[in-house]
């Protein structure tokens, strides 16, 4: 049987099947480039260790660190409840935990920075090892800035003896308030006066070097905190001066 002209694939049937066979060809690039991700997340190279380090090492840091949430979340199913790290972490205090426990924690966050690291190369950035490694920089770096932030704003818990002596240094404060700072709306004082008097009026903290006794910096934010609560509620001026309170002069001798 001979063919005509009249037999011959019509134009639109050739467009159909080049647009399949692109569409087809496409397909099985994307199945290869997949598979090609899949081979290098079940592979670990030296960028990969570096990554998943960098990566546990952010989540350490965005979590607290040493006052992470999930230590004392993991320490109730290890340990009894009378733990006495325990029952200072739950209360919101620093205190060490077993060498022991802190080898497990330290493997747990380790072993997240492994998956945290295999989902961003698989799937946020389609098996770039390169591109994942510096996105595990980048996280690291963000999670010390934010560590580095709880610890200037003085989130960071303190042990039970640290709180227990603040505590004794702001019922102290208070008592010391009580008798030598009154409120005056015309008046004011600096904050040097303050801490100086604060030393006469014990004399227990009469200098700065007594072991225990608070610093001239700890005496003013004493200061600035009972002055937020019940004084003046003004903060202290660039020069050190704040509006609204006044020592009351001790008698010469």
């Amino acid at each position: 049987m001979e063919l005509t002209d009249a037999d011959a694939a019509a134009p639109y049937a050739l467009n159909v099947n080049r647009r399949t066979s692109r569409r087809l060809a496409n397909q099985v690039e994307k199945k290869k480039s997949n598979e090609k991700a899949m081979e290098k997340v079940y592979q670990l190279g030296l960028k990969d260790v570096a990554g998943s380090l960098f990566f546990g090492g952010a989540l350490y840091f965005a979590t607290g660190s040493r006052n992470s949430g999930l230590i004392p979340f993991l320490g109730d199913f290890l340990y009894e409840e009378e733990e006495q790290w325990l029952v200072d972490r739950k209360a919101g205090l620093y205190s060490p935990v077993p060498a022991e426990f802190l080898a497990a924690y330290v493997c747990l966050v380790a072993a997240l920075g492994v998956v945290i690291e295999r989902l961003v190369l698989f799937y946020g950035t389609a098996g770039d090892t390169n591109l994942c490694l510096q996105l595990s920089v980048v996280a690291l770096i963000n999670g010390g800035f934010l560590e580095l932030s709880r610890i200037d704003s003085g989130e960071k818990g303190v042990t039970r003896d640290e709180a227990e002596l603040n505590t004794l240094w702001e019922s102290e404060f208070e008592e010391f308030a009580e008798k030598k700072i009154v409120r005056k709306d015309s008046g004011s004082c600096h904050r040097n006066d303050v801490v100086k008097a604060y030393r006469r009026f014990y004399a227990k903290y009469r200098t700065n070097e007594v072991e225990g006794g608070p610093s001239d910096i700890d005496i003013e934010q004493l200061f600035v905190q009972w002055n937020k609560r019940v004084g003046s509620g003004v903060l202290a001026s660039q020069a050190g001066f704040v509006k609204g309170v006044v020592l009351i002069e001790e008698p010469q001798l």
